[in-house]
């Protein structure tokens, strides 16, 4: 007989990726090293890691960094379990002064998340705490961007989260590209897996650079002869969140991608 016992999962990552391309002719496959990962087993409990440096350079012996930071911090970790309370699981990850090749730079990368599960209860309540993109530059050119904390702090389940789009015309109305729904759908799309593809990012301003542009999902600046910047995108599913602060997808002429700041965590009970 299974003795039934809670199942904790959390992860967080600083800094990890890949690169493909480095120019027209070139075809490779070099993986970016993690840059502080913390990672629950399953039993819960702590896990926390800051590397000592972080400075990736894009070849060996080259002069020029496909990816800095002067600071990562990650941790995940569980609250001691404690009869008649919520099993609760919480991932951290912040990131300073990251400079990804030589166009983008960010001040400071921010990521929390918290599940909160009930014994009894067949999902997770999982909420957005602090986080925040401060500090960015594509080249020369600044960029804000605003966290909409409030909606993923409130609505802590998928189901709440799809309620709340389904029933509030407002901000359906608002926030319909955002969760890659057009407005006249009051059910939000889903993707393979059950995902619901959304992002914490309630608005970005600023001028950007000479050619480029938003995407209509209004978290994605794409740039020509650079990529696409992806920020604050959210996978959301019944047991889980997962949230990657900054999304690097690199298009011309080197192509790759890195993440910046990246949280996942859920848990459950077995049997």
């Amino acid at each position: 007989m299974i003795e039934k016992r809670f199942i904790y999962r959390g992860n967080a990552v600083g800094i990890g990726g890949r690169i493909v391309r480095i120019d027209p002719k070139s075809d490779l496959d070099i993986p970016i090293p993690v840059q502080g990962a913390s990672s629950l087993p399953v039993v819960g409990g702590v896990s926390m890691f800051k590397p000592a440096k972080c400075v990736i350079p894009l070849m060996k012996r080259s002069k020029q960094n496909l990816v800095s930071a002067q600071s990562v911090t990650t941790s995940a970790q569980s609250d001691v379990e404690r009869r008649g309370k919520p099993f609760v699981t919480r991932v951290s990850a912040e990131i300073k002064m990251v400079r990804v090749l030589d166009s983008i730079s960010i001040k400071r990368v921010l990521l929390n998340l918290t599940s909160t599960h009930n014994d009894g209860d067949e999902y997770p309540r999982i909420s957005l705490g602090d986080s925040e993109i401060t500090g960015l530059k594509l080249g020369k050119f600044p960029v804000e961007v605003k966290i909409d904390r409030r909606t993923f702090e409130t609505f802590d389940t998928k189901q709440r989260l799809a309620g709340n789009f389904a029933e509030n015309t407002a901000f359906r109305t608002r926030n319909a590209k955002r969760f890659n729904t057009p407005p006249e759908e009051r059910q939000v799309r889903e993707y393979g897996g059950g995902y619901i593809v959304t992002s914490i990012v309630e608005s970005i301003s600023g001028k950007l650079p000479e050619g480029a542009y938003m995407d209509e999902d209004g978290y994605t600046i794409v740039w020509p002869g650079v990529g696409k910047i992806v920020l604050g995108e959210m996978l959301v599913t019944h047991n889980s969140r997962r949230l990657t602060m900054v999304r690097v997808q690199l298009g011309s002429p080197i192509e790759g991608f890195a993440a910046v700041g990246e949280g996942d965590v859920n848990g459950g009970s077995v049997p």
